[in-house]
């Protein structure tokens, strides 16, 4: 099984690929792999933090994260002047999440 990304490409729904930090079988483009590990990053530290907690982390918890690292990294890209570095997150606006 695997899930389309805007349309450009797919991934595997295997967790070993994304958990124990394996690069997935689909090859990706340098924008799209540092989204997609942007993004797998944060899931990983979610489960981290509610490690023993005894609900995992929701999928809002998880869109929440990624938005507040989305701000961040529009602020420092603005203060840099370093815009075309931020480009990579034209993937996730893309996809109208």
């Amino acid at each position: 099984m695997h899930v389309k990304v805007s349309g450009r490409f797919e991934l595997p729904l295997d967790p070993k690929w994304y958990l124990l930090c394996l690069d997935p079988p689909t090859p990706l483009a340098s924008p799209a792999r540092k989204m997609v590990n942007k993004l797998l990053f944060l899931a990983r530290k979610l489960i981290a933090f509610h490690w023993k907690a005894s609900l995992p982390p929701t999928y809002q918890a998880w869109e929440k994260a990624v938005q507040d690292l989305y701000k961040v990294e529009d602020l420092i890209a603005r203060r840099n002047g370093t815009s075309k570095q931020f480009k990579i997150w034209q993937l996730w606006i893309l996809e109208d999440v």
